[in-house]
């Protein structure tokens, strides 16, 4: 019994710490990211959160990276075009704390953070195959590169105007009628 009302505690805990740094990246972005912002916001050491992610803070991002990419609806379709159209639709239905969008902040944060990008890189391989059901961008039609473009802009359109979903919806309209 006791045993597992610890485990429950530890559980609590890990899911405090994901939750507050997964509302940390959304509100503050990648640069505001740290592990006593995070601690702080759930009352805990840094201690406790080193005993869930021994790494600190690329442990806790990858842990949420590979939520994220659960997060992101099953495809109902083989085809590219159609299944850019259901992930933009799935941010305009969801374009508060999206998951695409918070994945996004934690690539681009890659770029310059060589350790975040090796902390990420196994999680990031995998979601071409999540997003379009490839295992690689070159396994994707060339036909569909400017709707994979047009998918990665209405991602970075999302994150920069906060939660805003008009120019999201232009850009489905632009989609179904193209």
């Amino acid at each position: 019994m006791k045993r597992e009302v610890i485990q429950r505690n530890a559980d609590e805990t890990r899911n405090k710490l994901l939750l507050a740094a997964k509302n940390l990246l959304a509100e503050e972005g990648y640069i505001a990211f740290s592990e006593n912002r995070i601690c702080d916001m759930v009352g805990v050491t840094r201690g406790a959160l080193r005993h869930h992610f021994p790494a600190g803070r690329y442990d806790l991002i990858n842990a949420l990276a590979s939520m994220f990419l659960q997060e992101v609806p099953a495809g109902d379709t083989r085809d590219s075009k159609q299944r850019i159209i259901e992930l933009m639709t799935f941010m305009y239905q969801q374009p508060k704390h999206n998951p695409l969008v918070l994945l996004m902040e934690i690539w681009l944060a890659t770029s310059a953070d060589p350790r975040l990008a090796a902390a990420v890189k196994e999680v990031f391989d995998q979601r071409y195959q999540i997003f379009f059901g490839v295992d690689s961008p070159e396994s994707l039609p060339e036909h569909t590169t400017p709707y994979r473009l047009l998918f990665w802009g209405a991602i970075l359109a999302l994150h920069q105007q906060d939660n805003d979903t008009r120019s999201l919806k232009a850009a489905l309209d632009f989609l179904s009628a193209n």
